[in-house]
């Protein structure tokens, strides 16, 4: 079984790669869609932070992901496309940034 310093390593390596790919990204760029089946970077760490808030309320006993907010991220959702509808890219990272402090918290 994994200890908790194994998975924040994973965590902040998740982190590390996904800025590293992303760095300098507009919200526009975010929302590209890939040349083959799948979705954007958006929907992407949309999705990835759902998670995370899922995790954190198994962990603190109350964080729950907002279903408003982040529905548009679930699995078998629709490709994200319209980026009004979707969360700007840069409050996304800032989201998810924040994620990683409270799990490490």
């Amino acid at each position: 079984m994994p200890t908790p310093n194994q998975y924040i390593f994973h965590i902040e390596f998740v982190d590390r790669v996904l800025k590293m790919h992303t760095d300098g990204f507009s919200h526009e760029d975010s929302m590209k869609q890939l040349p083959f089946p799948g979705n954007c970077v958006n929907w992407q760490v949309g999705h990835l932070l759902m998670f995370r808030e899922q995790y954190l309320g198994a962990i603190d006993g109350h964080t729950k992901p907002n279903p408003a907010d982040l529905a548009i991220y679930g699995a078998g959702s629709n490709p994200l496309t319209d980026s009004t509808k979707a969360i700007p890219f840069d409050r996304l990272l800032k989201r998810f940034d924040k994620s990683t402090a409270r799990i490490k918290s």
